[in-house]
């Protein structure tokens, strides 16, 4: 009954003629006056359920019409050769199976050094100039992302655009003219010279409205941080951007000599030391590694960092940052120095009343607000260091 008034409220939005009829699979196919669902490849289906037109069924052997008007959606037999009529057609809602990364990504977060954000299936990874040293070609860059168990970056919706668009603006200046491999391209001859991605990704057609290049031999394409291709030739070199699944373990080659987990941010590095220890032993690990108890001068460095220790923190956890008193009930100072201008207090944990030990400041993963506790507490860390 409900699909029959769908049906009825579909045809008589766009019919506006009176005489309007469309075929339906009902058919007497036996001549014996029994009318039943006829579908295509498929054994006959019983009636169990009827909108027939007053004084219908009129004959046997015959096929069944709807009207479109006076009165619309009811049934009425027609001769199955000389009647002409428009046609309904149904087809079941085709319901892909998800693969074996769609049915466990949303419970597994992106590894160390790789970023993502919910409701995305893949991890991210941008490996530039300041991080590996060099630029390489486009096949270069690809065989790279194969060492890791990944490909250059694709996207497959529009989400996974506006994730890595973001992501570059994060960790560059807005005004900075990077390019970055991705794993658009068409080298394959046999494609007509079409437009692929490396990692057999469907093209969606929106990515593509913007996507002429002309007839020229620039065969791969680079990405822009403000949502822009620009085709290249692939022996060009450039930065780039890996993709990999989710819930897949990248691999760490042999021969790639990385500095994680030290993080990129503005022309900076910083260390998540997770492995909890007093403000005093932080010091001293930051210094070791030639490096500075973490400092924040900024809302968008305060941002990052907060995103990345809420990442990190399974539960509530606070981390040490560069502050300190250098007397009890003294005035926090950065450890390095520098002036103490922009601050993220939480308000009620500051600086607690009577206070008659050092203490030293922290961020919480939860909140991102800052707060004080005695420097012989342990909790992890952050180190900063200029790469420049």
């Amino acid at each position: 009954r409900f699909e029959q008034a769908f049906i009825t409220s579909l045809i008589s939005s766009v019919v506006k003629t009176k005489d309007s009829y469309f075929w339906i699979a009902l058919q007497d196919q036996n001549g014996t006056g029994e009318y039943t669902w006829k579908a295509a490849g498929q054994k006959s289906e019983p009636v169990q359920y009827t909108h027939w037109n007053a004084h219908q069924p009129r004959y046997s052997g015959g096929c069944v019409v709807m009207r479109g008007r006076s009165p619309p959606g009811r049934w009425e037999v027609k001769d199955c050769r000389q009647f002409k009529a428009m046609s309904l057609c149904k087809q079941p809602l085709e319901i892909r199976g998800k693969n074996e990364h769609e049915e466990r990504w949303p419970f597994h977060p992106c590894y160390l050094g790789w970023e993502s954000e919910p409701g995305l299936a893949s991890c991210f990874k941008v490996f530039h100039s300041e991080k590996v040293l060099m630029k390489r070609t486009w096949r270069e860059a690809e065989a790279f992302c194969e060492e890791f168990g990944a490909h250059l970056a694709s996207f497959a919706h529009t989400e996974e655009e506006n994730f890595v668009n973001e992501l570059l603006h994060s960790k560059f200046n807005w005004t900075e003219e990077r390019q970055f491999w991705i794993g658009f391209n068409k080298r394959n001859p046999q494609n007509a010279d079409s437009w692929e991605w490396s990692d057999g990704t469907p093209v969606v057609s929106s990515f593509l409205d913007n996507t002429y290049f002309g007839e020229d031999v620039r065969n791969c394409a680079v990405y822009k941080a403000n949502k822009k291709l620009l085709p290249l030739q692939c022996g060009s070199k450039r930065e780039w951007i890996c993709k990999i699944p989710r819930d897949v373990k990248p691999k760490i080659p042999q021969w790639y000599r990385h500095d994680e987990p030290w993080l990129f941010y503005q022309d900076t590095e910083y260390l998540f030391h997770t492995s909890p220890s007093e403000w005093a032993s932080f010091e001293f690990v930051c210094s070791w590694l030639h490096s500075d108890p973490l400092t924040i001068h900024s809302a968008r460095e305060q941002e990052f960092i907060h995103s990345k220790i809420k990442a990190l923190s399974k539960f509530g956890v606070n981390w040490w940052i560069g502050l300190r008193e250098e007397r009890a009930s003294d005035e926090f100072r950065w450890r390095d120095g520098t002036p103490l201008i922009y601050k993220n207090w939480d308000k009620e944990r500051e600086r607690p009343v009577n206070n008659q030990s050092q203490r030293c400041g922290f961020i919480s993963s939860i909140t991102g607000l800052w707060g004080s506790e005695e420097c012989s507490a342990s909790m992890p860390s952050i180190c900063k260091r200029k790469k420049f």
